[in-house]
């Protein structure tokens, strides 16, 4: 019975999946030769964007075309973006293709597009985005099993996120450091960049915290002291009734 209802549900999976991609597919009609680029590459963009959702298909052949569906409507999305000269849309869509590839396992592709991605932070000076470039480096090397390699990527990351106090990126940092280590079966190190991470990560949290009460504190001060009386005065109806 279980058997049965497991292949129900993967049976709607795909009937889904398969309706939705004809809807995706659909809007490449929208496309003619007087078709602009900018708007070329926003219909492409947003075809490429919405095939991005293969992680939630079960089924792997459905999953792969997916995959392979948001390459080809990314690549015609550079295209266009290339005759736009949008390299903040270039820099996305090669970040996209690094994804796919990684997740494919085709780490060469995947290394050489965020390499592409991070080029172009850093002729723009995004420091935030030239940090993550460089952990999904790292990462990527990694599943590679270049673990030298992606050292020194982290390295770099770190420098740039501790010199601007990245906290997010910091603790991403350390994050990709414990599997570092762990992988060059570096146990003491492991664990002390898995605590620096967890210290970082409680920190944040903390801090989160204490900006929210800041704010609610604040409003209350900014509150009209007539305001502030009607708020905290308990209705005569209200005493009435405790009173019983």
């Amino acid at each position: 019975m279980k058997k049965v209802l497991l292949l129900a549900v993967i049976s709607l999976s795909i009937l889904s999946a398969r309706a939705s991609e004809n809807a995706i597919d659909s809007l490449q009609y929208k496309i003619t030769p007087t078709t602009p680029d900018v708007t070329k590459a926003a219909i492409f963009n947003q075809m490429a964007t919405a095939y991005m959702n293969y992680p939630s298909i079960q089924d792997r052949s459905v999953k792969a075309e997916y995959q392979e569906k948001a390459l080809k409507y990314t690549f015609n999305a550079i295209h266009a973006y290339s005759r736009l000269d949008d390299s903040s849309s270039l820099r996305t869509s090669f970040d996209r293709l690094a994804k796919i590839y990684r997740d494919q396992r085709k780490y060469s592709q995947a290394k050489w597009y965020i390499l592409q991605a991070n080029t172009i932070a850093r002729a723009q000076n995004d420091l935030p985005y030239i940090t993550e470039s460089l952990i999904t480096l790292a990462g990527i090397k990694m599943d590679n099993k270049n673990y030298d390699w992606a050292e020194g990527d982290l390295g770099e990351a770190l420098a740039i996120a501790s010199i601007n106090r990245f906290s997010e990126q910091q603790a991403d940092v350390m994050l990709s450091y414990t599997r570092l280590w762990r992988n060059l079966h570096r146990p003491l190190k492991a664990s002390q960049a898995e605590a620096r991470y967890a210290f970082m990560k409680d920190s944040m949290t903390k801090d989160s915290a204490a900006k929210v009460m800041a704010k609610v504190v604040t409003k209350k001060k900014s509150l009209p002291v007539t305001a502030r009386l009607v708020k905290n005065t308990i209705p005569k109806t209200a005493v009435a009734y405790t009173s019983l």
